[in-house]
């Protein structure tokens, strides 16, 4: 936990850097977070007691406050990212929204559509995480 929280405040500050060099960067930070923000991000949050902590979410908004915006959520809001091998995780719908397309102010400009993709957690030796989509203009 202490290693991911210090990675995510280091790259927290890199990217405030760059953004403040060059407000007009097109950054996106992409990828399993490994934090679920909001407690409808997890279909029980009290199962978690990593993902839902504090200072896991602390960690996540200070991309909000750098400016990134999770242009995913307000486009899909209610969808699951990962569902858990066990117990039937997945055909219960009993899943987490850990993964994200955090994007620079520029870059959620261009943001015009999103999508998760589901169905693709339904194949031959799936991931238990499926595709997070954003399509730019």
């Amino acid at each position: 936990m202490e290693y991911k929280l210090e990675f995510l405040d280091r790259l927290a500050a890199d990217v405030a850097e760059q953004l403040e060099m060059d407000p007009d960067a097109q950054i996106a930070l992409t990828g399993d977070f490994n934090i679920a923000p909001l407690d409808s991000d997890v279909f029980n949050v009290n199962y978690f007691e990593t993902h839902v902590s504090e200072p896991e979410r602390q960690a996540f908004e200070a991309f909000e406050q750098i400016g990134f915006s999770d242009k995913l959520r307000e486009l899909v809001p209610d969808q699951y990212t990962y569902w858990d091998y066990k117990d039937l995780r997945f055909p219960r719908n009993e899943g987490m929204r850990i993964d994200f397309q955090l994007t620079s102010p520029a870059l959620t400009e261009r943001v015009m559509g999103a999508s998760i993709e589901r169905d693709e957690r339904k194949g031959e030796l799936p991931s238990d995480h499926v595709p997070v989509v954003i399509e730019l203009n």
